[in-house]
């Protein structure tokens, strides 16, 4: 993928952009034969399509005040350079004056898209030279919950018109890319194309005995339609261990040529379907006693996922003991470590028995040795970014989660997370307002992750001083994803706007799932840690502050 990022680069600098084609970048960069055809192997548009997507992520990130960004445009291989506005840069990371900027030389513009493109190269490399773990027909024979620690799925061919060619071609091009995507996915097993053309040559379509075929937990399906020049692309995901149906989505083109879209549709795709097989596997997996559940799988019971997360203080301490067991079994496994330390920090910014120094150490303790062990694992990463976030160390957590974006590009919730953590307490510029909307809106309407988004964007709107906004999204958030969280967030909003009654009523129901709960723990201290040293943080601690005077008032 460097040799890839380099090649266009190079050869658009040097005025030879016209021979980016399909066949020369197939030949010259992934040294396919003189008689490669595009039109048959994918390769090419898959391997830019995975640049597209790692340089928007590397945007959102750590290059999002970059003077100079690189965007390769949908069904094209020509990269485009653009210089930012530096006039829209923050202060603290404008370089000289700002005003009577005279245009850059050429030399200079063409130097910083070559540093650039180096840097990304640099971010890139791990995430987009993953092995893509497909299985092969021997190694499937068994593989279900209970006997391995990923999640298992298979991927039927998607079913478009025999009658027509065209949709046949599309069908089949979108198919291949899916499988592709999904199996550079940390934590899924993808059945190889070849099992499942064998299975399905066996006359096995039944999901239950397709499951026990391939040995997979799950199977996606679907079919392409074509009206004139657009698409629809309908798919369903089903549990082969009851053959229920447990999601299915539709997706439409928006113009009639489907390869401009084709990257889209495959990235919505994975972000739905991803914490939709995270919930499943969770659901199966508790069917069986905890007694007999791998490490790997009471990890995954202790890890939070939306829409799986029971709002009690108990719940959040059966979570630390399912860790601590799975620790038992594998006393080196790092993604138990990592969810250890995020469930001790939880704890932590809620109930004060649980904030102690001992505690405290401990969380330290299992957040190190997650690192020690899996440094590169972005399960493990992701975990510890919301950890130390609740420990109040901000700039680390964002980091981490550009990083887990770097490693796991289709996954959802650290692309929003690594625009939003920055702004917990400061005041986000309308442009980053607008990017974490324009994402939010993205998600479909019963995405799990929506209650997540919707409780940081109200965290940001409190914290640029829009309560009106801000209670808004923080009501749908707590309707959503009830936690002490977004009850805090809308409690003290709604008091902000002299709404004292029913946020107290609200309060008092969290507190009977949370006994635990101290107002002025929170406000004095857990969010004085999340804050400490954001400019503007002072007015978002007095606004929770407020908020516990009032809960703990004997009135």
């Amino acid at each position: 993928m460097s040799v890839l990022l380099s090649y266009i680069v190079d050869a658009t600098l040097k005025g030879e952009g016209e021979r980016l084609k399909g066949y020369s970048i197939g030949v010259d960069v992934f040294e396919r034969q003189t008689d490669f055809d595009p039109s048959t192997d994918a390769i090419v548009r898959v391997q830019m399509g995975r640049l597209r997507r790692l340089l928007d992520a590397y945007y959102l990130g750590d290059g999002a005040y970059d003077p100079v960004r690189i965007r390769v445009p949908k069904g094209a291989y020509q990269p485009e350079f653009t210089l930012r506005d530096v006039a829209s840069q923050p202060a603290s990371s404008a370089v000289g004056p700002t005003s009577g900027r005279k245009p850059f030389p050429e030399r200079f513009w063409m130097a910083a898209v070559a540093v650039l493109a180096l840097l990304i190269v640099a971010l890139g490399y791990v995430a987009l030279f993953k092995d893509t773990r497909l299985t092969s027909p021997q190694s499937e024979t068994s593989l279900k919950i209970g006997s391995r620690d990923t999640i298992s799925l298979a991927v039927l061919p998607l079913r478009g018109s025999e009658a027509n060619s065209r949709s046949k071609f599309v069908a089949d091009g979108i198919s291949e890319e899916l499988v592709s995507t999904l199996a550079s996915v940390p934590s899924l097993t993808v059945s190889s194309p070849s099992a499942v053309a064998s299975a399905l040559e066996a006359g096995t379509r039944d999901t239950i005995e397709l499951g026990d075929a391939l040995g997979v937990d799950f199977i996606l399906e679907g079919n392409l339609q074509q009206d004139g020049g657009r698409f629809r692309i309908a798919v369903q995901l089903s549990d082969t261990g009851t053959g229920a149906t447990i999601w299915g989505e539709t997706y439409d083109t928006r113009d009639e040529n489907i390869f401009d879209v084709q990257d889209d549709i495959i990235i919505a795709l994975v972000q739905e379907l991803r914490p939709r097989l995270r919930s499943a596997a969770k659901e199966a997996i508790a069917r069986t006693p905890t007694s007999e559940q791998t490490a790997w799988e009471l990890y995954l019971q202790a890890t939070w996922t939306p829409g799986t997360t029971i709002n009690t203080q108990a719940w959040q301490l059966e979570r630390i003991a399912l860790a601590e067991r799975a620790l038992e079994l594998e006393p080196d496994f790092a993604p138990a470590h990592s969810v250890m330390a995020t469930k001790l920090t939880h704890l932590a910014s809620f109930v004060p028995e649980y904030d102690t120094p001992e505690l405290r150490e401990k969380a330290t303790y299992h957040a190190t040795r997650a690192l020690d062990l899996s440094p590169e694992d972005p399960d493990v990463l992701y975990n510890l970014a919301i950890h130390y976030v609740r420990a109040g160390n901000t700039d680390r957590a964002q980091r981490l989660m550009v990083r887990v974006v770097e490693l796991d590009p289709t996954r959802p919730a650290p692309q929003f997370l690594s625009s939003a953590l920055p702004y917990y307490c400061a005041s986000a510029p309308p442009a980053v307002l607008e990017r974490l909307e324009n994402f939010h809106n993205s998600l479909s309407a019963d995405h799990p992750l929506r209650g997540v988004t919707l409780y940081f964007l109200g965290q940001v709107q409190l914290s640029r001083g829009d309560y009106e906004q801000a209670v808004e999204q923080a009501f749908a958030a707590h309707e959503m994803f009830r936690s002490p969280e977004t009850a805090y967030l809308l409690v003290a909003v709604m008091i902000r706007l002299g709404q004292q009654d029913a946020a107290v009523e609200i309060y008092r129901q969290q507190k009977e799932s949370w006994p635990g709960l101290d107002p002025h723990h929170f406000a004095d201290v857990s969010i004085r840690r999340r804050c400490q040293g954001d400019d503007g943080s002072e007015e978002v601690m007095r606004v929770y502050s407020e908020m516990a005077d009032i809960l703990e008032s004997p009135a």
